[in-house]
């Protein structure tokens, strides 16, 4: 008798919790279809109109023209150069946001006290809007009154000209703009990972005599694989999506 009483409570916990998880998902229904609507539908319509001539002027048809327009873009010189920018743009901004991103988060995972201040400073540049930092970093590499300017020229780094007309210099900006407003982004990811990583775990290896090193590389690193692939591949999808930034430091995009 008892069973059977169990049994039927089972039962309707079971059906209970289905039929929470079905309404939920139909809650959801409305909101994945706004998504696809505003994210994947434009998408689509993207790749299918990259196939057509369109044309301006109305009353004229689209002219159907298969992947001319992509041989086109391939052949483009000054498209391959922009692709080829946007990539040391990319490769070099991560790279350097990733090292110091991992050295900020072990230092404020190590930090006793004041590591909530610490960390809340550490987190000023990301809250500011591209734009605002465009315009402070323009300010900054000013040839005239801008400080970087003049730290720069005054060790010999730079002869003559200015930053922002040297399509290299130009570029260089950005990375260092970019870096520094999107470096806390990645050491608050690495942070959380790290007070993630079992305590137990480290301890054990201190145990068996394992240097810092070999403790960060065999413990540390295997824990935080998720936590830093997903950060890595938000900033990525992020950074690929700038133009603002880059658009108020060098007037119109001009090294690239």
């Amino acid at each position: 008798m008892s069973n059977n009483n169990m049994s039927g409570r089972e039962l309707s916990v079971l059906h209970r919790r289905r039929h929470g998880l079905s309404f939920y998902g139909w809650v959801l229904i409305p909101a994945v279809f706004l998504l696809l609507l505003i994210t994947v539908y434009p998408f689509f319509w993207m790749i299918v109109m990259s196939l057509f001539k369109v044309a301006v002027r109305p009353g004229v048809k689209n002219e159907f023209v298969g992947f001319a327009n992509y041989v086109g873009l391939a052949k483009d010189s000054l498209f391959v150069h922009g692709w080829v920018i946007q990539a040391k743009y990319v490769g070099i901004s991560m790279a350097i946001e990733f090292i110091l991103g991992f050295a900020i988060a072990l230092f404020l995972n190590n930090m006793k006290r004041g590591a909530n201040v610490i960390t809340t400073i550490v987190l000023v540049p990301m809250m500011l809007a591209p734009v605002a930092v465009g315009f402070l970093y323009l300010y900054l590499f000013n040839s005239s009154f801008g400080w970087f300017y003049w730290f720069i020229r005054s060790i010999g780094i730079l002869k003559q000209g200015s930053i922002l007309g040297d399509m290299r210099w130009a570029l260089a900006a950005i990375i260092i703009a970019d870096v520094w407003e999107w470096t806390p982004f990645l050491a608050l990811v690495f942070l959380a990972g790290l007070k993630k990583v079992p305590l137990d775990q480290l301890e054990a290896a201190k145990c068996d005599g394992a240097p810092p090193i070999r403790r960060f590389i065999d413990v540390v690193l295997p824990n935080m694989t998720s936590v830093i692939v997903i950060g890595v591949l938000i900033r990525f999808m992020d950074i690929m999506r700038y133009i603002d930034k880059i658009f108020v430091i060098t007037d119109s995009c001009c090294c690239s």
